[in-house]
């Protein structure tokens, strides 16, 4: 009954959490550990070639030679919560900020390749990373109850999550006649995460993380140790020497017991690769992601208000004068909650050689604007006899900014 509530609280605190790299690991992973793959949108199905890439798409390992890459990326996220304003009337007015926050994020990754030399020879990859992180912001008005006709905000009610899921990632990649390409790979995942919240509300105040209280109980923090075996498989067709189409498929991820949705749910992406006349060294890539969150209604009733969604990325790549590549994307999608919220992610990279190596940087930057749920009981609103059309739901902005760069040695 005690997670059975939790996880409830946790569904309904969701559409306000902090979620670029997942909060409960719904939203997705954390950008690609490869800066080029990073430039191009965070590209799953067709990025481009480097070790890193055995994450999502094992098709895109390095096909010869010894290949060794090392990642360190920064996420700097921003919310401000704002509640409505309305007037004599009744009318929204406007919007005042009641809440504000910022939090920087790391992850760090280092993979090694190595193809065999010859035709139809495979290649194979070792690595280690940040997969899925946790990290994550949440707060919502406390206010005043005693008396339907006040409307006072006493202050803030906060949790904050830690933590990420990491591990060890073997792949394989083997060329099939001349014209496609296939790969497997295998994430050993395993973490702990941590999660602290504010001391428990006055009586007189309500707020929407009440059921969250009752979970705690008088415990201010929670813990939990996560771990599963995520697989990638993906294959691509090279039917001339411009066109690519690949697939990608990660079926679900039982992380285990735990204070969390343990489920992570399943994808399948279909990219399509293009490179233009007259710029051989130019590639443009489009991909649409299915990502089967309904599945999860069949594993508890938290998840029943869930539906499929769909993921869609673009990336670019272009080389300069002078060896340099240009590289450019972008993506969007919704977490399908009662409210969608909606993620849009624009990025740029380029690099840069230096001696032996070579240096991917990008950066990107994130926006999603959408509402809260709805805070309050009508019964506890200003003025409940004029209340019939109020919508009082906080609208959240969230802002990020990230950056990586990934350091490749081909020897």
């Amino acid at each position: 009954m005690k997670r059975a509530i939790l996880i409830i609280a946790l569904i309904s605190a969701f559409a306000g959490a902090w979620t670029f790299h997942g909060a409960f690991f719904l939203d997705g992973p954390i950008m690609p550990s490869g800066s080029a793959t990073a430039g191009m949108g965070g590209l799953r199905v067709l990025p481009p070639d480097e070790p890193s890439s055995a994450l999502w798409a094992p098709t895109a390992i390095p096909r010869e030679g010894l290949v060794l890459s090392a990642n360190v990326d920064l996420a700097r996220m921003s919310e401000n919560r704002a509640l409505p304003l309305y007037d004599s009337f009744n009318n929204r007015a406007g919007w005042t900020i009641y809440a504000s926050s910022a939090k920087t994020y790391p992850a760090i990754g280092a993979f090694a390749s190595y193809g065999l030399v010859g035709d139809f020879m495979p290649s194979f990859v070792v690595g280690y990373s940040t997969v899925f992180d946790a990290n994550y912001i949440y707060r919502e008005q406390v206010r005043q109850r005693e008396d339907p006709n006040i409307d006072a905000l006493l202050g803030t009610w906060a949790i904050d999550s830690e933590g990420a899921l990491s591990g060890p990632t073997f792949a394989i990649r083997e060329d099939i006649l001349h014209y496609g390409t296939v790969g497997v790979s295998a994430t050993l995942l395993s973490g702990e995460i941590s999660m602290r919240r504010s001391a428990p509300a006055d009586e007189s105040a309500v707020h929407n993380a009440e059921p969250w209280e009752a979970v705690f109980e008088a415990d201010t923090s929670y813990s939990a140790e996560l771990s599963g075996v995520m697989f990638s498989l993906s294959a691509v067709a090279t039917p001339t020497d411009r066109w690519q189409i690949g697939l990608r498929f990660s079926p679900e991820v039982d992380l285990g017991e735990s204070l969390y949705p343990d489920i992570l749910p399943s994808r399948l992406g279909i990219g399509v690769g293009y490179r233009p006349p007259g710029y051989v060294v130019s590639r443009v890539v489009a991909e649409f992601e299915f990502v089967g969150y309904s599945t999860l209604a069949d594993k508890d009733s938290a998840f029943a208000e869930m539906t499929d969604s769909w993921e869609f990325r673009v990336g670019l790549e272009h080389i300069l004068p002078g060896n340099v590549p240009f590289r450019v994307g972008a993506y969007h999608y919704k977490i399908p909650l009662i409210d969608p919220v909606p993620r849009t992610g624009f990025t740029v990279g380029s690099a840069v050689s230096v001696g032996p190596a070579r240096v991917d940087f990008f950066a990107g930057y994130q926006m999603s604007t959408f509402r809260h749920h709805p805070q309050f009981p009508e019964s506890w609103l200003p003025r409940p006899f004029e209340t019939a059309n109020r919508e009082d739901l906080d609208r959240i902005e969230e802002s990020l900014f990230m950056g990586g760069l990934t350091i490749v040695l081909e020897l």
